[in-house]
């Protein structure tokens, strides 16, 4: 399982819903007492010293299931809820409408619900929303190591008050356990720095060049809106999932496809499928100001100890 909230995602309720088992590998890195050295965070790419770089940036399915996890514990007339909507009439906003690109209309109902969009990057997300999807995720991902080694038991049925939080945790507010001092440390999700992007890139580019020997792969190619102006007609014809080499531990799309939120405010990296080739190749960062339909993200992650 080494995806904990994307595609692979089912798993992961699979068995917290269903009492399925984990794989024994999986089982034995975060069962092993230093786990925050041999369990990789899930979709990560370490690229230097525990900091892992996801392979690819957060697809809708993993806001979907971020969204039906927030209306279930704190409701669906909540702000917690309420704060998880995208913008998905991003799709048809001004800059669009000005370069006349209509054939988009249909990505406001379906590109983040339809299902052939599953393994699609998330778009027209603000800075903030993703902020707080990391700090869910990395509460999930813990919950899920404290569940597989059986220091606290799955809760089905989580509200507002009793829904797991890393900080709830080693306070001893969650169900009034003591935390265990086998484990101290917790995955810290967040966005990346634009100078863990550029040793990112560093880390792609020389394991691209073993795999494709040399090749450019075609890295803005998997979003295409409008391509001959036939999404209307077929919406799968423009766009392309997320492809998975065996080769290496690739790091898919730093560049193009969408661009991707950084923590420096208003600041994006890589460039997006709107933006001309000759600008990704050139400009690492891009000014965002409010959600769009072509800048996602995708997050880093680290181990680190509860300070009190």
């Amino acid at each position: 399982m080494k995806h904990l909230y994307s595609l692979n995602f089912v798993a992961l309720v699979c068995l917290l819903l269903f009492s399925c088992s984990p794989s024994y590998e999986l089982r034995r890195h975060i069962t092993d007492k230093n786990y925050y050295r041999t369990y990789t965070p899930p979709d990560g790419v370490k690229i230097s010293n525990n900091l892992f770089y996801d392979q690819t940036e957060a697809q809708n399915t993993s806001w979907r299931e971020y969204e039906y996890w927030t209306m279930r514990v704190f409701g669906a007339n909540s702000n917690e809820y309420k704060s998880t909507k995208l913008d998905t009439l991003a799709w048809i906003n001004s800059t669009l409408a000005k370069n006349k690109i209509s054939c988009l209309n249909s990505f406001v109902i379906h590109y983040l619900r339809n299902p052939i969009y599953n393994s699609y990057p998330v778009v027209g997300v603000s800075q903030k929303q993703v902020i707080d999807f990391s700090k869910w995720r990395s509460d999930r991902v813990m919950e899920y190591i404290l569940v597989a080694n059986n220091i606290i038991k799955w809760d089905s049925a989580p509200n507002r008050e009793t829904c797991f939080t890393i900080e709830k945790y080693y306070t001893g507010k969650y169900k009034n356990i003591i935390p265990d001092t086998n484990f101290k440390y917790y995955p810290s999700f967040r966005l990346p720095a634009i100078a863990e992007w550029k040793i990112a890139i560093h880390y792609a580019d020389s394991v691209d060049k073993d795999i494709y020997k040399d090749k450019v792969p075609a890295f803005w190619s998997d979003i295409k809106p409008c391509v001959n102006d036939t999404f209307t007609k077929d919406p799968t014809i423009n766009t392309n999932p997320f492809g998975k080499s065996q080769k290496g531990h690739p790091i898919y799309n730093l560049r193009g496809n969408v661009g991707e939120w950084t923590s420096d405010s208003n600041v994006s990296i890589g460039g997006g499928w709107f933006d001309k080739k000759e600008i990704i190749l050139t400009q690492d960062t891009f000014h965002v100001n409010k959600p769009n339909a072509w800048t996602g993200f995708r997050n880093v992650c680290e181990w680190k100890q509860w300070a009190k």
